[in-house]
Formats: C-alpha cells, sequence, structure tokens
C-alpha cells in the first residue's frame, strides 16, 4: 500500500508513525482510511480523510480482483494495457488508489 494511503500503522499491537523503526521479530499491520471504526486514541497519520467513497485503479495483473470489485459496488478502473505512467496520471487526477502487485 502507498504510504499516501495509509491511515494506521500498528506494530506489535501498538499504533505508531512512520518514524518507527522496525525491528527483528516485529508483527506490523497497516490500515488504509477508517469509515466505521473510531480509531480517535491512535497515531493517525493524516489530518483529513482521502475520501468517503474510495475509488481504484488496479494494474494490469488484477483483472479478476477488478471484476470482483465492480460486483461488489466498487469503482474499480481496469484495463490490461495501462502502462505504468498511465495510472500514476489517473489515480493522481480523478484521487484513486492503486492496487497493484509487487514481485
Amino acid at each position: 500500500m502507498p504510504h499516501t494511503e495509509v491511515d494506521l500503522i500498528v506494530v506489535n499491537g501498538q499504533s505508531v508513525g512512520f518514524n518507527y523503526q522496525l525491528q527483528a521479530g516485529d508483527r506490523v499491520a497497516v490500515y488504509p482510511v477508517f469509515k466505521c471504526l473510531n480509531i480517535s486514541s491512535l497515531v493517525k497519520l493524516r489530518k483529513k480523510s482521502l475520501l468517503n467513497n474510495p475509488r481504484f485503479i488496479l494494474d494490469v495483473n488484477l483483472g479478476k480482483l477488478a471484476k470482483f470489485m465492480r460486483l461488489l459496488g466498487f469503482d474499480s478502473l481496469y484495463r490490461n494495457n495501462y502502462r505504468d505512467a498511465e495510472v500514476v496520471h489517473i489515480a493522481a487526477s480523478e484521487q484513486r488508489i492503486v492496487l497493484n502487485v509487487l514481485y
């Protein structure tokens, strides 16, 4: 998940900021903006929510996921021939969250 979309990081059960230095054996969980869970007492990494209705753009290898997300009602753009620069441009101009696979 890109750091610009992270709202909460939990390490070993404690919320931390981006400045936390990972240690061997740490258990890390990273979360996007929450809508229905009250996290006001935790360390929030952004002042304002990204979007009330998240919109996505999916990388070339995520066609099946795009299909399922659309069936579930998520606004999800997908084409199997997007170039990386196109994905970045669309995500920035339309405030979409990029989903991709890292190998």
